[in-house]
Protein backbone atom coordinates (compact mmCIF):
# COMPACT_ATOMS: atom_id res chain seq x y z
CA UNK A 1 0.00 0.00 0.00
CA UNK A 2 3.01 2.49 0.65
CA UNK A 3 4.36 1.78 -2.57
CA UNK A 4 1.46 2.29 -4.32
CA UNK A 5 1.02 5.97 -2.90
CA UNK A 6 4.56 6.65 -3.28
CA UNK A 7 6.17 6.39 -0.06
CA UNK A 8 8.93 4.13 -1.16
CA UNK A 9 11.36 5.32 1.68
CA UNK A 10 8.58 4.33 4.37
CA UNK A 11 7.46 0.87 2.41
CA UNK A 12 11.32 -0.29 2.18
CA UNK A 13 11.85 0.11 5.86
CA UNK A 14 8.13 -1.99 6.12
CA UNK A 15 9.37 -4.30 3.53
CA UNK A 16 12.46 -5.19 4.84
CA UNK A 17 11.24 -5.98 8.11
CA UNK A 18 8.62 -8.68 6.84
CA UNK A 19 11.25 -10.19 4.72
CA UNK A 20 13.54 -10.33 7.68
CA UNK A 21 10.62 -11.74 9.68
CA UNK A 22 9.37 -14.32 7.05
CA UNK A 23 13.35 -15.53 7.28
CA UNK A 24 13.05 -16.25 10.53
CA UNK A 25 9.39 -17.67 10.78
CA UNK A 26 9.36 -19.72 7.78
CA UNK A 27 13.10 -19.55 6.48
CA UNK A 28 14.61 -18.68 3.59
CA UNK A 29 13.19 -20.34 0.52
CA UNK A 30 9.50 -20.82 1.92
CA UNK A 31 7.43 -18.89 -1.06
CA UNK A 32 5.69 -15.99 1.51
CA UNK A 33 9.38 -15.31 2.16
CA UNK A 34 10.39 -15.20 -1.77
CA UNK A 35 6.77 -12.95 -2.16
CA UNK A 36 7.72 -10.37 0.06
CA UNK A 37 11.83 -10.35 -1.30
CA UNK A 38 9.62 -9.36 -4.81
CA UNK A 39 7.91 -6.67 -2.93
CA UNK A 40 11.60 -5.65 -1.71
CA UNK A 41 12.96 -5.45 -5.42
CA UNK A 42 10.53 -3.42 -6.51
CA UNK A 43 11.00 -1.45 -3.83
CA UNK A 44 14.92 -1.07 -4.30
CA UNK A 45 13.82 -0.26 -7.96
CA UNK A 46 11.69 2.80 -7.03
CA UNK A 47 14.50 3.56 -5.10
CA UNK A 48 16.98 4.02 -7.43
CA UNK A 49 19.23 1.24 -5.58
CA UNK A 50 19.58 -0.77 -8.31
CA UNK A 51 22.16 -2.79 -7.08
CA UNK A 52 20.44 -4.43 -4.57
CA UNK A 53 17.56 -4.69 -7.00
CA UNK A 54 20.39 -6.42 -8.96
CA UNK A 55 21.09 -8.90 -6.44
CA UNK A 56 17.49 -9.91 -5.31
CA UNK A 57 16.32 -10.08 -8.65
CA UNK A 58 19.51 -12.66 -10.03
CA UNK A 59 19.05 -14.95 -6.79
CA UNK A 60 14.85 -14.77 -6.57
CA UNK A 61 15.29 -16.39 -10.06
CA UNK A 62 17.06 -19.29 -9.40
CA UNK A 63 15.24 -19.28 -6.08
CA UNK A 64 11.91 -19.04 -7.76
CA UNK A 65 12.43 -21.71 -10.00
CA UNK A 66 13.98 -23.95 -7.54
CA UNK A 67 11.21 -23.59 -5.13
CA UNK A 68 8.03 -23.78 -7.31
CA UNK A 69 9.66 -24.67 -10.86
CA UNK A 70 10.34 -22.47 -14.12
CA UNK A 71 7.03 -23.09 -15.34
CA UNK A 72 5.12 -21.17 -12.11
CA UNK A 73 3.94 -17.68 -12.49
CA UNK A 74 5.78 -16.63 -9.61
CA UNK A 75 9.40 -17.70 -11.35
CA UNK A 76 8.02 -15.98 -14.93
CA UNK A 77 7.47 -12.99 -12.66
CA UNK A 78 10.85 -13.21 -11.35
CA UNK A 79 11.88 -13.33 -14.88
CA UNK A 80 10.06 -9.84 -15.60
CA UNK A 81 10.99 -7.92 -12.98
CA UNK A 82 15.21 -9.39 -13.75
CA UNK A 83 14.12 -7.41 -17.26
CA UNK A 84 13.18 -4.18 -15.49
CA UNK A 85 16.19 -4.07 -13.57
CA UNK A 86 18.15 -4.54 -16.51
CA UNK A 87 16.41 -1.94 -18.10
CA UNK A 88 16.86 0.08 -15.02
CA UNK A 89 20.46 0.03 -15.10
CA UNK A 90 20.36 1.04 -18.74
CA UNK A 91 20.60 -2.63 -21.02
CA UNK A 92 18.20 -2.38 -22.82
CA UNK A 93 19.63 -4.81 -25.15
CA UNK A 94 19.76 -7.07 -21.86
CA UNK A 95 16.13 -6.66 -20.89
CA UNK A 96 14.91 -6.95 -24.38
CA UNK A 97 16.42 -10.61 -24.84
CA UNK A 98 15.08 -11.75 -21.53
CA UNK A 99 11.76 -10.28 -22.51
CA UNK A 100 11.64 -12.12 -25.61
CA UNK A 101 12.62 -15.32 -24.05
CA UNK A 102 9.93 -14.80 -21.18
CA UNK A 103 7.14 -13.80 -24.01
CA UNK A 104 7.83 -17.40 -25.75
CA UNK A 105 7.47 -18.86 -21.91
CA UNK A 106 4.13 -17.16 -21.05
CA UNK A 107 2.89 -18.04 -24.77
CA UNK A 108 3.44 -21.41 -24.22
CA UNK A 109 2.50 -21.03 -20.19
CA UNK A 110 0.35 -18.92 -19.58
CA UNK A 111 -1.66 -17.92 -23.54
CA UNK A 112 -0.77 -15.18 -25.90
CA UNK A 113 -3.92 -13.24 -24.57
CA UNK A 114 -2.97 -13.59 -21.05
CA UNK A 115 -3.04 -10.21 -19.13
CA UNK A 116 0.57 -10.82 -18.34
CA UNK A 117 2.02 -11.84 -21.94
CA UNK A 118 0.26 -8.91 -23.00
CA UNK A 119 1.82 -6.84 -20.89
CA UNK A 120 5.82 -8.65 -21.04
CA UNK A 121 5.29 -7.75 -25.00
CA UNK A 122 4.82 -3.97 -24.31
CA UNK A 123 7.30 -4.47 -22.78
CA UNK A 124 9.52 -5.96 -24.51
CA UNK A 125 8.42 -3.22 -27.36
CA UNK A 126 9.43 -0.47 -25.31
CA UNK A 127 13.19 -1.70 -24.83
CA UNK A 128 12.90 -2.49 -28.64
CA UNK A 129 12.11 1.14 -29.04
CA UNK A 130 15.14 2.11 -26.74
CA UNK A 131 17.51 -0.06 -28.35
CA UNK A 132 16.50 1.79 -32.13
CA UNK A 133 14.83 -1.34 -33.18
CA UNK A 134 11.46 0.79 -34.59
CA UNK A 135 10.59 -1.24 -36.95
CA UNK A 136 10.23 -4.75 -35.01
CA UNK A 137 8.86 -2.33 -32.12
CA UNK A 138 6.02 -0.79 -34.14
CA UNK A 139 5.00 -3.95 -35.46
CA UNK A 140 4.90 -5.72 -31.79
CA UNK A 141 3.04 -2.53 -31.02
CA UNK A 142 0.34 -2.95 -33.55
CA UNK A 143 -0.88 -6.46 -32.47
CA UNK A 144 -0.25 -5.79 -29.00
CA UNK A 145 -2.80 -2.23 -29.63
CA UNK A 146 -5.61 -4.85 -30.63
CA UNK A 147 -4.76 -7.98 -27.68
CA UNK A 148 -5.15 -4.47 -25.13
CA UNK A 149 -8.19 -3.22 -26.06
CA UNK A 150 -9.48 -6.38 -26.24
CA UNK A 151 -8.30 -7.80 -22.80
CA UNK A 152 -8.08 -4.42 -20.81
CA UNK A 153 -10.35 -2.28 -22.53
CA UNK A 154 -9.54 1.01 -24.84
CA UNK A 155 -8.13 3.33 -21.69
CA UNK A 156 -6.49 1.26 -19.92
CA UNK A 157 -2.79 2.53 -19.10
CA UNK A 158 -1.47 -0.60 -20.59
CA UNK A 159 -3.47 0.43 -23.92
CA UNK A 160 -2.84 4.12 -24.10
CA UNK A 161 1.28 2.67 -23.73
CA UNK A 162 0.65 0.18 -26.84
CA UNK A 163 -1.10 3.28 -28.62
CA UNK A 164 1.36 5.57 -28.02
CA UNK A 165 4.20 3.23 -29.28
CA UNK A 166 2.01 2.46 -32.51
CA UNK A 167 2.64 4.79 -34.74
CA UNK A 168 -0.44 3.98 -37.17
CA UNK A 169 -2.69 4.63 -34.21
Amino acid sequence: MLRERGEFAESKDLIDEVVKARRMFYGPRHPSTLTAESEQLLCALANEELSSAEEIASRLIVEREDVTGPASPDSLTARYNAALVASALGNSRSAADRLEVLAGSQDRILGTSHPETIRTRLQLAIQLTRCGEAVRAAALAESLLRACEAQFGTEHPDTRRARALNPKD
